[in-house]
């Protein structure tokens, strides 16, 4: 298929759904009331233009953003429990304590400590849209960056690999480090697009038109055919049958974290067929000159690497993992380095290209555990929040764990901006406290509860263990 018929029949698919969304707004109005927060808005982009500024740049930028912040009013509701920091030190623990650099360390930290203060101080569904349509901004600052020439530092390092479905090169955008990155996030805000467009006017249905351009241009021109498939795929769901998307979202989110964790227990026969069937409906997105579908582009190669180099480690390693970039620490990455010795300068530093395989090799089955409960815990709040909340945060949430599966977009030792969205929602749902029981998924009730339990406590709607 030609990648301009392509995208002509994306963006009249695109405005089909902004049309159903809307015949359905009446029911979202409380979408249409929440204002957006400056500090939040901003977030995405100071964190991600982080790889274009030197260390104070950084820090002032971080510093404009806490001050925003300060501005907001958080309504009283619930506190985080010991259990969510101890969620929070296990993911990030052992990766903060073996940085790249000092500098790494500072900016990282900073970054950490203006997330969950932004996130403690913003009102949830201010939180949750400015989230998004700080992604849209990300998006358009992406593609505006590019278009004026400015490059990432990260590109010198990519020299192959560049070729895309229709044989032109692909972008490696600037605001970021990784070439399946900045598409990655940008199919976060393409799953709830649909929605956010219908519910808007004015300055912000800009924000979020053009925005929403520029993202499907960044999946298409950077060649990221796993986020385009699973953007498309959620935000269509997300319109056309908003109840399912919200019962399967937290086994198949899960899922996607761990897939490589799947792939290993199930006979290789078997995934292969299934991936076969799969690819062989979107062969007009294979790009040209390559025939590896079925091994996911050479992803179950580097899946089976990762296993075979872990076996026979000590118990603590396994634990605890390596470290920052534990795919070289640990050495394993000299088993599956052959796969990118023609696209990467330092084969050795090729990530896991799986969210929940890097974060074991970074952190182990501790720091594994804790970042598989912290999506786990999104999800469900996700899936808890009022319905004209529920159904842009649902699939927008559902995305941040699926292109993790493919991909490393969602481990704190290698990916900052997509963890740390997750972070933000994480300590904002921990803060907030649970709408009424009555507010079920037909329900339009904005009402917070009075009850001190939070969207994240396991308890039943209302009340504490």
């Amino acid at each position: 298929m030609d990648g301009s018929l392509a995208k002509l029949i994306l963006a009249l698919a695109a405005v089909g759904l902004v049309l159903i969304a809307n015949t359905r707004s009446k029911s979202l109005a409380g979408l249409r009331e929440i204002s957006i927060s400056p500090a939040v808005l901003l977030l995405p982009t100071v964190v991600a233009l982080q790889v274009q500024l030197a260390l104070w740049q950084s820090v002032v930028a971080l510093l404009l953003v806490a001050f925003l912040a300060r501005r907001e009013l958080k309504p009283s509701g619930s506190h985080p429990r010991w259990w969510h920091v101890l969620i929070l030190l296990a993911t990030f623990g052992h990766v903060l304590l073996t940085p790249r650099s000092t500098g790494t360390l500072v900016v990282g930290l900073a970054t950490l400590i203006v997330v969950v203060d932004v996130a403690r101080r913003v009102p949830l569904e201010r939180l949750a849209v400015s989230l998004l349509d700080g992604i849209a901004l990300y998006c358009i600052v992406n593609v505006a960056g590019y278009a004026a020439g400015l490059t990432s530092p990260s590109a010198a390092n990519r020299f192959g690999g560049l070729i895309g479905t229709t044989g032109g090169d692909r972008v490696f955008y600037p605001l970021t480090t990784s070439l399946n990155l900045a598409p990655s996030i940008a199919a976060i805000f393409v799953a709830a697009a649909p929605v956010l467009i219908a519910t808007a006017g004015g300055r912000l249905l800009v924000l979020r038109a053009v925005g929403l351009a520029c993202a499907v241009t960044m999946l298409f021109s950077a060649g990221a055919r796993s986020a385009l498939i699973i953007s498309l795929s959620i935000s269509l769901l997300s319109v056309l049958t908003p109840r399912v998307l919200r019962y399967v979202s937290v086994p198949v989110g899960i899922a996607g974290l761990l897939l490589a964790f799947v792939f290993q227990a199930v006979p290789a026969q078997t995934t292969e067929s299934i991936v076969t069937a799969i690819t062989g409906q979107t062969t007009e997105l294979q790009r040209q000159g390559q025939n590896t579908e079925s091994t996911l582009n050479g992803r179950t190669e580097i899946w089976q690497g990762v296993f075979d180099g872990l076996e026979g480690r000590s118990a603590t390693r396994l634990a605890l993992g390596y470290g920052t970039e534990g795919q070289v620490a640990s050495g394993v990455s000299e088993r599956y380095s052959n796969v990118f010795t023609s696209s990467t300068a330092d084969p050795r530093r090729a990530s896991a290209h799986n969210s929940g395989l890097q974060q074991l090799l970074d952190a182990g089955w501790v720091g594994l555990l804790g970042l598989t409960s912290l999506v786990a815990l999104v999800l469900i709040g996700a899936a808890r929040l009022p319905v004209h909340l529920r159904v842009v945060a649902v699939p927008a949430t559902m995305a941040m764990a699926l292109t993790g599966a493919t991909e490393v977009t969602v481990a704190p030792g290698y990916a900052q901006e997509p963890m740390l969205f997750l972070v933000a929602l994480f300590v904002g749902l921990a803060c907030s406290a649970r709408p009424p029981a009555s507010d079920t998924i037909r329900g339009m009730s904005t009402t917070r509860s009075e009850a001190d339990a939070s969207l994240l406590d396991p308890a039943s709607s209302g009340s504490r263990h």
